[in-house]
């Protein structure tokens, strides 16, 4: 029997569209953080305390309005220090009431500027 071919779709938000496929990637990066932050802050982390969902809207709204990341990369890196850098930055670096980039840098796995933001990251 032949697999029924899936439609792609898009998951409309505030902040921007995002494929199936980055969607479900955001879902397992966040997971990934959250455990790793778990095994090197037993005190409790800003992203464990925060939670799962928090740390997926945060991806999402940085990969939709402000930078294009490399997902795959960021999901199948070895290099731990550089996925982590660049979560707690995206965390700390989103305004929630804005959805604005307050941050002064950009993330390590950047692949390019979303459109609209390319003419000053912060918006």
């Amino acid at each position: 029997m032949k697999k029924k071919a899936t439609k792609s779709t898009s998951h409309p938000r505030i902040w921007g569209t995002l494929s199936d496929k980055d969607y479900r990637l955001i879902g397992k990066i966040a997971k990934r953080a959250i455990e790793r932050a778990k095994l090197v802050e037993a005190g409790g982390s800003i992203l464990v305390n925060r939670g799962h969902l928090d740390l997926v809207m945060d991806l999402e709204v940085c990969h939709s309005r402000h930078f294009k990341l490399r997902l795959r990369e960021m999901l199948d890196t070895k290099d731990t220090f550089s996925l982590m850098h660049d979560i707690y930055m995206i965390a700390g670096s989103i305004n929630k009431e804005t959805l604005g980039w307050d941050g002064l840098g950009v993330p390590r796995f950047t692949k390019s500027l979303v459109k609209h933001a390319k003419a000053g990251v912060a918006n």
